[in-house]
């Protein structure tokens, strides 16, 4: 028998991944939401409020939805839809 230790691996990884998940969802940690939409909800209760701040600037939740949004509008016009998986780095600090 050949062993395929990349898809074993894959295989283990996914496994440890699902029982920390249901870990974190039975605790609490995780709640059914994203990140967008915790933004959001906080953008409509306390729009001024920081979001997020560094050494030289801040962005209230209100400005970070509007960031995310054009964002997200500029991922469509590059042919993104719905589901399609990318990764984004992004610096740590507020630009």
């Amino acid at each position: 028998m050949t062993r395929h230790p990349r898809r074993n691996a894959q295989n283990l990884l996914t496994r440890f991944n699902k029982l920390q998940a249901d870990r974190f969802y039975e605790a609490g940690v995780w709640q059914d939401y994203t990140i967008y939409e915790r933004a959001a909800e906080h953008a409509t209760r306390t729009p001024d409020r920081i979001a997020v701040r560094d050494s030289h600037a801040t962005l209230s939740y209100a400005e970070l939805v509007s960031l995310a949004d054009r964002m997200a509008t500029d991922f469509r016009d590059l042919g993104l839809v719905a589901g399609d998986r990318i990764a984004v780095w992004l610096p740590s600090r507020v630009e």
